[in-house]
């Protein structure tokens, strides 16, 4: 009968040889993106300033440089209202350049807003963000604090 330690032992070494020859250097971009941008963040009517990072899509993933080829603006679509975003660029927790655009305004609960992000050749991203009402939170018994109704105020 064969001990753990001689079942794990040739395990271990297959498990290693297996995860070594999987490694790439590089990370492919997802296939198939038309858009030159993508964009995470979030639209806050609690907040005075909105925040945005914004990398742009690339056959092959790799640190940004301190600059990048883009502009970002946002169009309150019940009034047409237009802001232009600053740029920032700041340190991410590997030392890598991240591209964090802010602008300072604070949308009103239940509008529309559409953020485009372009580059300097005219090509486009955009969604179409809607801020939710404005919700009333409480304790309830169940321990949760969301009752779901509409905040009064």
């Amino acid at each position: 009968m064969r001990t753990l330690r001689q079942i794990v032992r040739p395990a271990t070494c297959v498990a290693i040889v297996v995860l070594l020859t999987a490694c790439e250097d590089d990370v492919a971009a997802p296939s198939g993106v038309e858009q030159p941008f993508s964009a995470y963040g979030i639209i806050n009517p609690r907040l005075n300033t909105q925040a945005l990072l914004v990398s742009p899509v690339e056959d092959q993933l790799y640190p940004l440089a301190d600059t990048i080829d883009a502009s970002v603006r946002s169009i309150d679509l019940a009034t047409g209202t237009q802001v232009v975003w600053g740029d920032s660029v700041v340190e991410n927790e590997t030392g890598q350049a991240d591209h964090v655009f802010w602008a300072a305004f604070r949308p009103d609960f239940q509008s529309r807003h559409r953020i485009e992000i372009v580059r300097s050749d005219g090509a486009l991203s955009t969604v179409e963000i809607d801020v939710p009402a404005r919700i009333a939170i409480e304790e309830v018994e169940t321990g949760t604090r969301y009752s779901g109704a509409p905040d009064p105020r």
